[in-house]
């Protein structure tokens, strides 16, 4: 069964069933957290309240910054401040995907055109080990991820790891 992956939508689904795509843990998660703004609209109407609501106040929030002068200076700080920490996250996972990759080896292998795919219940018959970067679709749940590392142990549990 050949598996499908589409750039723009970002879903997967297998070229005999295209109708029913399979949904990446990451975009679930991403669905169900707690974002403070989701859009740019969103953010500069937190920074409006946020800064009416402390602009005139005598005991300004620790991370207040006074050269504040309007709802804008607070959306570009926070709005920067938010690329900086997207940029060192990035950083920071690209590098742990690294060391992982180099310590264990790269279980992302294709063989001829096809990548490495594995059911949940498939990784319970893999060798002891770590794998890095292996991509693993529960059907039950219509689920698919790539995970950064699974370890699989003797007994033939297993856990998976990835960096956020």
């Amino acid at each position: 069964m050949n598996l499908l992956f589409d750039e723009d939508t970002h879903l997967y689904s297998f070229e005999s069933i295209k109708e029913k795509p399979l949904h990446s843990v990451s975009r679930i998660l991403d669905a169900i957290s707690n974002k403070y703004a989701s859009n740019d609209d969103e953010l500069l109407m937190r920074a409006a309240e946020y800064f009416n609501k402390h602009i005139n106040s005598s005991k300004k929030p620790v991370k207040w910054k006074n050269e504040w002068t309007s709802p804008g200076d607070v959306f570009s700080t926070w709005k920067n401040t938010n690329k900086d920490a997207i940029e060192r996250g990035n950083k920071v996972h690209k590098q742990k995907e690294q060391e992982d990759i180099e310590k264990y080896g790269n279980a992302n292998v294709y063989i001829g055109t096809s990548k490495l795919i594995k059911t949940v219940e498939e990784l319970r018959n893999l060798e002891p080990g770590v794998y890095t970067e292996m991509t693993v679709y529960n059907i039950p749940t219509w689920t698919i991820g790539t995970p950064d590392r699974i370890t699989i142990n003797e007994n033939k549990t297993f856990y998976i790891k990835d960096y956020k």
